[in-house]
């Protein structure tokens, strides 16, 4: 049976490096199509994979520059101001992941989402470290008949790899936050000034605290 590729958006990258491995190490066989505005990277990328082929992506197309050809998913490594890849998706009924909206951002994908929502599944994946920490923790939860409280903390430092769109997402969120969302006793809150500042213990043991300016959402 064919099955049709999944079009990764920003699939040059550092994190589109990591995610492609993450494919093949399950999915072999699974075709892929590496979308770039530039194409000299992507052919970079799929010269050494598998069924893969590199595409020039045009974000300011309704078609992104694909025409009709199958897509079986969209998942997009950076920031998609537009929202164009979402767009794409929604209107062809295929799936998307979207790894980079904070949860100040995620109101326009949501209503797109809204407007028709059995069009097809929409995967919001910005969870911390794109879920590398919130999925550990609530797998660890399953051992525990009841949770009381859960507390993650995660340091990103000038050592930590990651390309571009890594870092440009971290200046956007350092930019426009001066705000946490916290839940405390059941109830979400803004904490503000010094309460948006965090601490947290490493796995070092060394105490670590973070004042609102040095921290991101």
């Amino acid at each position: 049976m064919s099955i049709s590729p999944i079009l990764l958006l920003g699939g040059t990258g550092q994190i589109g490096h990591f995610t492609i491995q993450a494919l093949r190490r399950r999915y072999p066989d699974l075709p892929l199509l590496i979308g770039s505005r530039n194409r000299q990277k992507a052919e970079q990328v799929t010269s050494e994979l598998s069924h893969a082929e590199a595409v020039v992506i045009d974000p300011h197309a309704d078609d992104l520059g694909l025409g009709e050809r199958p897509i079986g998913a969209v998942a997009v490594l950076y920031s998609d101001e537009r929202l164009a890849s979402l767009r794409y998706a929604h209107a062809r009924g295929i799936p998307h992941l979207g790894i980079s909206s904070g949860v100040y951002e995620v109101a326009p994908e949501i209503a797109i989402h809204m407007q028709h929502p059995d069009a097809t599944a929409m995967v919001l994946g910005y969870e911390w470290l794109v879920g590398a920490t919130t999925i550990a923790t609530l797998t660890a939860a399953k051992a525990y008949a009841r949770v009381d409280g859960i507390r993650i903390g995660a340091l990103v430092d000038e050592e930590d790899r990651g390309g571009p769109a890594v870092t440009e997402d971290f200046e956007r969120f350092a930019s426009v936050t001066s705000s946490v969302l916290a839940r405390r006793e059941g109830a979400f809150a803004w904490r503000k000034g010094d309460e948006a500042g965090f601490s947290f213990r490493a796995i070092d043991a060394r105490n670590w605290r973070l004042p609102a300016s040095r921290r991101s959402t």
